[in-house]
């Protein structure tokens, strides 16, 4: 989601404190909305859900984001087996450039955006996928996936506090943390610039 759409729906800029932005942010319309936490994630989905009705709106499970994020691969990333700088947004191509999250429509090649726009979408057609922000998850995590669901449309359970998963890493994590099998998580009410979400809307 962009900080445009958070605007829209909530009125609010969690990016930015007293007027001021906060530490490693670029303000920009189509820039991922950030300092944006699992809760305020969730609350931003129950709104979109009242907004429109002809469709429902919520937060991915874990398996539809790594499903979502391979498009179909069984490499490390879905370009292939090694970190590739041109495809996504990590630290070695923020590190003294550009250490924020970046517009959601662009790619890290200026030249290669300008004349290929969006080629560093995968074969979904989905952008930053892997790199830019975390994007928050609906499962709790746990350690394994011993008893998980089997039906990965459905996220694991937990109570109110449990650590929630994020994955697909960002701008500022080396590219370990962007493979599409690695895992993170912070807690419900965690904030950071290089954490946002998106939904999944399903039509009625």
């Amino acid at each position: 989601m962009t900080q445009q759409q958070y605007k829209a729906v909530l009125g609010e800029e969690p990016w930015k404190e007293n007027g001021q932005l906060k530490s490693y942010v670029k303000e920009g319309d189509n820039n991922p909305a950030v300092y944006v936490s699992y809760i305020q994630a969730k609350q931003f989905a129950r709104i979109m859900n009242l907004l429109d009705p002809s469709a429902k709106y919520r937060l991915p499970t874990e398996a539809e984001f790594e499903y979502a994020a391979r498009a179909g691969t069984v490499t490390e990333y879905y370009w292939g087996d090694e970190i590739d700088p041109s495809y996504a947004y990590y630290w070695d191509n923020s590190k003294g450039v550009a250490e924020y999250a970046r517009d959601v429509t662009t790619c890290p090649v200026a030249a290669l955006d300008k004349k290929y726009p969006g080629y560093c979408a995968n074969d979904f057609g989905l952008m930053h996928m892997l790199g830019n922000v975390w994007q928050w998850t609906a499962d709790a995590y746990v350690n394994s996936y011993t008893n998980a669901p089997t039906d990965g449309n459905v996220a694991v359970a937990g109570d109110a506090g449990s650590g929630r998963v994020v994955r697909g890493g960002s701008w500022a994590d080396g590219g370990r943390g962007l493979r599409s099998a690695y895992r993170n998580y912070g807690a419900p009410g965690a904030l950071g610039s290089d954490v946002g979400f998106r939904l999944v809307r399903t039509p009625k």
